[in-house]
């Protein structure tokens, strides 16, 4: 067009979701309710998705049509005035049309805006009932395709991906299975490598077929369109479960409740008499019991290799149990040890069932529980060796996880906890009264004269440099900014803001802000990036709080005189400013101290905000 008039239409697209009518977003239903015309991909749309239409609307089938013949259909709609649903298969950003037809649009000044949809890969796990991402195993998701007609870059060759060992959903693929399957053992995944083969997810002729890598080739045949391939590399032993909800996991709103053994639990016999005590204990465990193939019964995993086995359950699981010699143990799990910090338990027990021995990880990785249990299960003598056990004295790093503590510089516990255990007075610097002791450790440590004479120093602070640092979770950062912010610059303002006050990001409890910035995607990800809940509050909390420096300027965009001071000082009646209103380009943050046990008689009555829905 040469005229610029403004067109009084517009034009949306919208993600039709895999296929069922009802997989189609609330948002999606509502534009295509009020659109007075409907372009939609019949070729893989089903009409039923469209039945809330108005009577009057005009449908339009755009699968024989052309790019400019389809265009042209919604632009003289949308410059009469009339509102445009163009309806595609899945999510409009996935292997879909978008750029190319925004391109004309914004060539003739029509405005446009998406609805996401649910894209097949996520229908398709639901229905097949698996996860992308496990604890401690995958953590990422790779969207892709087989080159066809439309070509793909070398750099993005499936094998190079593969190897990579993420779960993968493969798209447009379907005829492609045999091909498939040999880039994907060429990039070294095992054979028993679990594939889901799921082909018109969301329509009545759904079908899904769970698969092995080396059986794809047979099981995928037959189909030739409307298929998603999820490959799941590493699902193929189990994983331990999610410690964020565990009552041995303490975080800034709820404390250690009980020391109980870690979950899920491996047991490895060797010989027949141990296969006996091995189910005992995997009875009252509920364990995934490991064997020799000869002697490997109903229920049990078979071994080759102990070496192999281990490889791949030495992060699936988190407790070790092993029903036999402890050099075979020790030589087993050499190879993959790392830190007390990060290593499962590992427990010996002889095959007769007289000793149990807490081998690694006694205390953060609950060795030493799982070896108690399984002393009382089989009435045997449990061997701990750790010396806060054989002392009687607790360790500090079990103390400090129990009291929600963050181990500031770990460096330092090895040095700290060894004077403790050997009953040395240990000075404390917790004005606070963060640490929770129990009897018999409150003789060994004595109050701290000054900050600086502290051998242990609880406190959100990073200046003690030869103490063991323990951080609360005390601090409340409020964060102002621009939309569209992303949580790259987020994280750097709060970090860049803490350190220079002596402040450590291990001791921030939540990330607070206004209710304009609820569904700020920056936010809520630079909050998950510290581990922390998101809240926000409404303009009138905000209003009344005490910010020291207001601003004309913040007024006029969000109706409130403070954002970042205010929000921080929102987040408990008790809290105090500790660092004031600092800017960093479109970012400005403060942060709000908060009293010791501030979640006891707050946490309930917070309102955080929900996380923002995933984006296929």
């Amino acid at each position: 067009m040469t005229d610029r008039t403004p067109c009084r239409g517009k034009v949306i697209f919208v993600g039709a979701g895999p296929g069922a009518p009802d997989l189609i977003t609330v948002r999606g239903q509502r534009v295509i309710a009020l659109a007075d015309l409907i372009v939609y991909a019949g070729s893989l749309v089903p009409r039923a998705v469209l039945e809330g239409a108005k009577p009057e609307a005009r449908l339009v089938d755009s699968a024989p049509l052309t790019l400019e013949e389809t265009h042209r259909i919604m632009a003289e709609a949308a410059h009469a005035g009339l509102m445009v649903a163009r309806v595609h298969t899945g999510d409009p950003s996935l292997y879909g049309t978008v750029p190319e037809q925004a391109r004309l649009l914004d060539a003739e000044g029509i405005p446009w805006e998406v609805v996401p949809g649910v894209s097949a890969a996520f229908a398709a796990a639901a229905a097949a009932k698996v996860a992308f991402t496990l604890p401690e195993g995958p953590q990422s998701l790779i969207l892709t395709r087989l080159p066809g007609r439309t070509p793909v870059p070398a750099a993005e060759d499936l094998t190079l991906l593969a190897r990579s060992r993420a779960a993968m959903a493969v798209y447009l693929s379907a005829p492609k299975a045999e091909e498939l399957a040999q880039q994907l053992s060429r990039a070294g995944l095992p054979p028993q490598t679990p594939v889901v083969v799921a082909a018109r997810v969301g329509h009545p002729e759904e079908e899904i077929r769970k698969t092995t890598l080396q059986d794809l080739p047979t099981d995928a045949r037959g189909l030739t369109r409307q298929t998603v391939f999820l490959v799941l590399p590493g699902h193929e032993t189990p994983h331990p479960a999610s410690r964020l909800y565990d009552p041995g996991f303490a975080h800034g709103f709820r404390k250690r409740t009980t020391r109980k053994p870690p979950e899920p639990v491996a047991i490895y016999s060797f010989c027949s008499q141990g296969i006996a005590i091995a189910q005992r204990l995997g009875a009252q465990l509920a364990a995934t019991l490991f064997a020799p193939t000869r002697l490997a019964g109903p229920g049990m995993e078979k071994m080759t290799r102990l070496a192999e086995t281990m490889a791949q359950s030495w992060r699936a699981f988190a407790g070790h149990i092993f029903v036999g010699a402890t050099g075979i143990a020790v030589r087993a799990i050499a190879p993959h040890l790392r830190t007390k910090t990060q290593d499962p338990a590992v427990v010996v027990c002889d095959p007769s069932g007289r000793f149990v021995v807490s081998l690694v990880s006694g205390h953060l990785g609950g060795a030493n529980a799982l070896a108690s249990a399984a002393a009382r299960i089989l009435g045997a003598t449990e061997v701990i060796t750790t010396a806060s056990e054989s002392t009687g004295t607790p360790a500090l790093d079990l103390l400090a996880r129990e009291s929600g503590l963050a181990i500031g510089n770990p460096e330092a516990l090895a040095r700290t906890q060894g004077a403790w255990l050997e009953g040395q007075r240990l000075a404390l610097w917790d004005p606070e009264g963060w640490l929770k002791l129990p009897e018999n450790a409150r003789s060994l440590l004595t109050p701290a004269d000054a900050p600086e004479a502290a051998a242990i120093w609880v406190g959100p602070e990073t200046t003690a440099a030869s103490a063991l640092r323990l951080h609360p979770p005390c601090l409340a950062i409020g964060v102002g900014c621009r939309r569209g912010v992303p949580a790259s610059h987020i994280l750097k303002a709060i970090t860049a803001t803490l350190g220079a006050h002596g402040l450590s990001p291990k001791a921030v409890a939540l990330v607070c802000s206004i209710d304009a910035k609820a569904q700020e995607p920056g936010l809520h990800e630079a909050a998950r990036s510290l581990g922390v809940p998101f809240r926000c509050f409404p303009p009138d909390v905000l209003s009344a709080q005490p910010a020291p420096h207001p601003s004309a300027r913040v007024y006029q965009h969000m109706g409130v005189s403070s954002v970042c001071e205010a929000a921080a000082l929102a987040s408990h009646p008790q809290a105090r400013l500790r660092i004031p209103k600092t800017i960093h380009g479109p970012v400005t943050v403060a942060a709000a101290q908060l009293p010791c046990g501030w979640w006891d008689s707050d946490l309930e009555t917070q309102a955080f905000c929900p996380p923002l829905p995933e984006t296929p």
